[in-house]
């Protein structure tokens, strides 16, 4: 159990991790690395996650400016 714990934890973290570099990556405009970043994220999170419906915006919004 504590074990099953601590995998979740840990991947929250890298679900959060990737969730800034992505949020970070699209603000200075590198839009292959905020896709990749976002698609680690939703790879990670539970759809339920709060975030989980951004990241989804977020990855069509840079595929958008990509065109």
């Amino acid at each position: 159990k504590t074990r099953l714990s601590l995998l979740e934890e840990e991947i929250e973290s890298q679900a959060e991790r990737h969730f800034t570099n992505a949020r970070q990556a699209f603000n200075f405009l590198r839009y292959d690395e905020a896709i990749a970043e976002w698609e680690m994220f939703l790879a990670l999170a539970d759809p339920s996650d709060s975030r989980y419906g951004e990241a989804q915006k977020g990855v069509e919004q840079a595929r958008a400016k990509l065109r």
